[in-house]
């Protein structure tokens, strides 16, 4: 996930994009799931970029650089 976040900053077709939220999604939520009891920052910090990568609901910023900020803090 954190790769193809990288890869995102990258100006790319639409498609990609939606692949990217779903991959990034998925990836949260499974650290959302074996955080849920123990670390409670992690927790906190993984559902938010679930939230922001939702690809059901999805949140858009039309400004790309401010894409490019969110992919490289989500990618590390």
């Amino acid at each position: 996930a954190a790769i193809c976040c990288f890869i995102g900053i990258i100006d790319l077709p639409f498609g990609y994009y939606t692949f990217l939220r779903g991959i990034v999604s998925v990836m949260a939520l499974i650290i959302i799931f074996n955080e849920f009891r123990s670390r409670r920052f992690w927790f906190i910090a993984f559902a938010l970029i679930f939230i922001l990568f939702n690809p059901i609901i999805p949140i858009y910023f039309y400004l790309k650089p401010f894409w490019i900020i969110i992919d490289i803090i989500v990618g590390l």
